[in-house]
């Protein structure tokens, strides 16, 4: 393997060994809304990018195998760690959001104990880092990459550790996880039957969906005594904010068709601040061992917001907390579009309503 390969995936190694997160899909009627936050991680230098259809993806890293390249269906906007810098490398290293023009979004996220596939002359081989720019280049529907999967592997460095959720504009969402060299895909329907559209870190995400029938069966319970998660641990994270989107649920405020959409991203961003991990050494937090520095970028990075109906990317950060948005058909994504970038720190932080004074 070349050494620049070498170089990338040992920071890749290092740095991606604190990307926890919380990724929801709320359960609006008329609009099709999801968030997720980003926990850990270096705060500084991720890369907002619009990437247009072309013929075939960016230049492959040099090395042996090549980082290949594929066609681009879809044209897409990512945010992807820029700490490589992708005009030296030639290409993005490390995608942990993206969402294409159909409204198909991937995401990645932490899974402690993950364990890569080998790379195979027989399917379409995918780095990890990459998954995510490869998936919404693709495809169109959470369905199309749950056909294709079987002829796909998915490999790296177990030390990059990270799962996939891939939600589409139906309201389906897609899990893959690698465990044991061996994919595990579970259809997401969001129905409190095969899933629950939310999605945090270890264990894996069968303990979690068996997780919330625990506390569904506690629910039923004639004394019931339940309380509110209140840590930042994956397990808590991932039930704290299936109780606060259930809550919004019994008042009817997601099957309302008039919720306006201003509303629903409120509703939606409500969620998101529930399991947004504050600046500062929190307790409750997974970051490591008693002697682990990670404690010191245990916070919440970043937050999206991204509307699957109408492609939208909404976002925030942990010093700009005013959402900036990117529509997709605002942006040119034909093949005569040039991919355009962005710091995602870059933007104003308020909103200036003095000449509004009447």
């Amino acid at each position: 393997m070349g050494l620049s390969i070498l170089w990338v995936v040992a920071l890749v190694c290092v740095l991606a060994c604190c990307e926890a997160c919380s990724d929801i899909y709320m359960n609006f009627i008329e609009h099709r809304l999801s968030t997720r936050s980003m926990d850990l991680g270096t705060q500084v230098n991720w890369t907002i990018t619009t990437w247009p259809k072309k013929l075939r993806s960016g230049a492959p890293l040099k090395g042996d195998p090549p980082l290949a390249g594929w066609p681009i269906k879809y044209g897409s906007v990512g945010i992807s760690g820029n700490w490589f810098t992708d005009e030296h490398y030639g290409f993005p290293s490390f995608f942990a959001d993206s969402l294409n023009e159909r409204g198909l979004s991937c995401s990645l996220l932490m899974l402690v104990g993950t364990q890569y596939q080998q790379r195979s002359e027989d399917k379409t081989n995918v780095f990890a880092g990459l998954f995510c720019h490869y998936v919404v280049q693709t495809y169109e529907s959470v369905l199309d990459l749950q056909q294709a999967l079987p002829n796909i592997a998915i490999y790296g460095p177990d030390a990059l550790a990270q799962h996939f959720v891939i939600r589409d504009s139906t309201g389906a969402s897609l899990v893959v996880e690698c465990v044991g060299g061996e994919q595990r895909v579970y259809l997401d329907r969001n129905d409190n039957v095969n899933g629950f559209g939310i999605m945090t870190n270890e264990p894996t995400f069968d303990w979690h969906l068996e997780n919330i029938k625990h506390y569904q069966w506690k629910r039923t319970l004639a004394r019931q005594a339940v309380a509110v998660p209140g840590n930042f641990y994956p397990e808590e994270r991932f039930l704290r904010a299936y109780m606060m989107r259930e809550g919004m649920e019994a008042m009817g405020l997601m099957a309302a068709p008039a919720a306006q959409f201003q509303t629903a991203f409120a509703y939606a961003v409500q969620v998101l601040n529930t399991v947004s991990v504050p600046m500062g050494n929190q307790y409750g937090t997974d970051s490591g061992d008693s002697g682990s520095s990670e404690g010191d970028g245990d916070h919440s990075v970043w937050g999206v917001v991204r509307d699957h109906k109408n492609p939208t990317l909404y976002w925030r950060d942990a010093t700009n907390p005013t959402f900036r948005r990117i529509v997709l058909s605002d942006v040119d994504l034909s093949v005569r579009g040039s991919k355009k970038s962005l710091l995602l720190e870059s933007g104003p932080f308020f909103v200036d309503m003095a000449a509004a004074l009447h």
